[in-house]
């Protein structure tokens, strides 16, 4: 079995298969420290580890005790934000992959995906699973059909938070005490960490822009980040009503204040997204979708959107 490649892909089902065998039964002082850090460095950076050939095993048994420790926080905040700074760089990995391991990864959590002309198809029963918005979709014969880089980026690493996110199975009465102390020591640094990265933002009604979201987002983002910064932003650009040129113009800005390490982020790129919104001409705004990429949080408190779609009809 290739450890390298499970530590990298935690949520496969040769990962699950192989942490059902091994177990957490024995755990030290070393693998409760790696898992802490690993929470802590995840919700901080907004994206998981760099995951090593040499310590695979480590980081995977790392994974696994670091779902345990959040679980017994009970703190719903705590998982998402692991979760979505997971699936994130297991996103940004799996863009590196064949399209052969690209398609077996995608089909863990879409079992009907398929490739199809340079898109994506998955049927209407899988995209509904993870996916509420149809403006913008392509719909043909009971599929859905969508770019690869808009279904990984999108619905997939949306798919992958809430597969992370899941606790369910996890009976926190049944975890070892050093796994319960753990989440006892660890909730006050991480209640600080998100202190500091929520920043407030006057509300402002009726402007996609000006939503508290979009407004972290045209502060610029770190690599993983950047193509969804650059989605969410097209769209918000899109639905306020900008003509081209000025959507180009707030493009531009966004891309000046992204990290441009350790591989740059050119405005080519992100008026590509820019282009391809502006000519599908109708996008959903996704609060969900927002939320998996991390952007949500504190700024969905008092949001006029949020209010809105949860009364909207469909």
């Amino acid at each position: 079995m290739d450890l390298y490649f499970i530590a990298k892909y935690p949520f496969s089902s040769s990962a699950k298969s192989y942490l059902e065998k091994i177990g957490v039964k024995t755990i030290n002082y070393d693998d409760i420290r790696m898992a802490e850090e690993r929470i802590r460095e995840d919700i901080k950076n907004h994206r998981g580890p760099e995951i090593l050939e040499s310590v695979a095993e480590k980081q995977l048994k790392s994974f696994a005790l670091a779902r345990a420790i959040l679980a017994a926080t009970k703190n719903s905040n705590y998982i998402f934000r692991f979760a979505a700074a997971e699936a994130q760089s297991m996103v940004d990995s799996i863009e590196r992959e064949s399209e052969e391991v690209k398609m077996q990864l995608g089909k863990e959590l879409f079992p009907s995906l398929k490739n199809s002309h340079e898109e994506y198809s998955l049927s209407i029963f899988d995209y509904t699973k993870y996916a509420k918005d149809w403006e913008g979709v392509e719909l043909e014969a009971g599929n859905v059909y969508l770019p690869e880089v808009v279904f990984f980026s999108g619905i997939f690493k949306n798919a992958l938070v809430f597969r992370i996110a899941d606790i369910k199975n996890i009976s926190v009465d049944s975890l070892a005490q050093e796994v319960r102390d753990a989440a006892e020591e660890i909730s006050p640094s991480l209640n600080n960490i998100i202190k500091n990265q929520s920043p407030k933002y006057a509300r402002a009604q009726g402007k996609f822009l000006s939503l508290g979201c979009i407004q972290f987002i045209r502060k610029g983002l770190s690599e993983g980040r950047r193509f969804y910064g650059a989605m969410a932003l097209s769209i918000a650009c899109l639905k306020d009503g900008l003509s081209s040129q000025q959507a180009k113009e707030v493009m531009k800005e966004y891309v000046s204040k992204c990290v441009q390490s350790p591989h740059e982020f050119t405005e080519r790129e992100a008026l590509n997204t820019l282009e391809w919104v502006y000519k599908k001409g109708s996008m959903g705004f996704s609060c969900s979708v927002m939320q998996a990429q991390g952007f949500g949080g504190d700024y969905c408190k008092n949001c006029w959107l949020g209010k809105y779609t949860k009364k909207k009809k469909r």
